[in-house]
């Protein structure tokens, strides 16, 4: 492995792999929220001064740079979603389409008693391949391109939308975020997530997810909003942390902004939620253009304060 190879995977937040420390789910939060029944891989310390990471980067994952905050991406904004909800909306009406058609051409064409029996049952599984292909069709074309995490480091606050699930049997209800939350700095706690998948049912592979919790103000111990932010890492979490160790120093160590040679993430598919007016006049008025921010990346070539003016 390359020197640059092995500085990338400088992690130092030992393993876990044990069971969760702090917080106690409930029985609904087991089921509905990816991967929590996996033990977390790593624990964060909740001393936000103690270093993460031998190296901060953005790792592909900032949106936008306020005067007084940071936007990250979440694993949505990575374009994978888009393209399973492409996949699964062709799946969903093709199947659907289909099995209609052979229903009623063997309806049509032989009319006999078994066919009065096995036409309600074609009809129902069709319905449901139709529902399952309207509910990828508003992931990939109505859900938003990404749920952003700004970070506020004036007010030491972290804004965020989560994720509204799209309802396979509500199939008017659109999903997408949720209102805008806005929780203390000194209250995130970090994990990562270790889990095995198989892109194409063909090699599995390990992917690690970095994910954000807050407890509920009002019952201690008790998980009440989460984000996963960045990406998913393929087969180590090493370079996730480079992220987290980016946002920490931002908000820690009056770090940059974005790391020198870096660059925003931009995607073409769907909408950027956005922030409202106050919490953006919080974090020092609206973003900072494209080309304001690629100064700011340019090593000498613009100052912080430049940028601003």
């Amino acid at each position: 492995m390359s020197e640059k190879g092995k500085a990338e995977r400088e992690v130092l937040v030992p393993v876990w792999d044990k069971p969760e420390p702090y917080f106690e789910y409930t029985e609904i939060q087991k089921k509905r929220i990816v991967y929590i029944k996996n033990n977390p891989w790593r624990v964060i310390s909740d001393n936000k001064r103690l270093a993460t990471h031998r190296q901060a980067s953005t790792c592909e994952s900032l949106l936008n740079v306020y005067p007084e905050g940071i936007e990250i991406g979440s694993v949505a904004g990575t374009g994978e979603i888009f393209a399973l909800g492409v996949f699964g909306t062709f799946i969903g009406f093709g199947a659907s389409i289909a099995l209609l058609l052979f229903e009623f051409s063997t309806f049509l064409g032989r009319m006999e008693k078994i066919d009065y029996i096995f036409a309600p049952v074609l009809l129902f599984v069709s319905i449901i391949f139709f529902l399952f292909g309207i509910m990828c069709l508003k992931m990939a074309f109505f859900m938003p391109r990404d749920f952003p995490t700004l970070f506020n480091r004036k007010t030491r606050q972290v804004s965020f939308r989560q994720v509204v699930p799209i309802p396979f049997w509500k199939f008017w209800r659109k999903g997408g975020a949720s209102p805008v939350q806005t929780v203390p700095w000194e209250a995130t706690k970090v994990r990562s997530y270790k889990f095995i998948e198989a892109p194409g049912g063909r090699v599995f592979r390990d992917m690690y997810l970095l994910r954000l919790l807050w407890e509920d103000p009002a019952q201690p111990h008790k998980l009440k909003y989460w984000m996963n932010i960045g990406y998913k890492g393929w087969w180590e979490d090493e370079r996730l942390f480079r992220l987290w160790e980016h946002i920490r120093r931002y908000m820690e160590e009056d770090g940059p902004p974005i790391q020198p040679g870096e660059t925003l993430r931009t995607t073409r598919y769907g909408k950027l939620p956005k922030f409202p007016a106050e919490v953006i006049a919080a974090a020092g008025g609206p973003a900072f253009s494209v080309e304001a921010v690629a100064a700011l990346a340019t090593p000498g070539a613009a100052s912080f304060e430049d940028v601003g003016r």
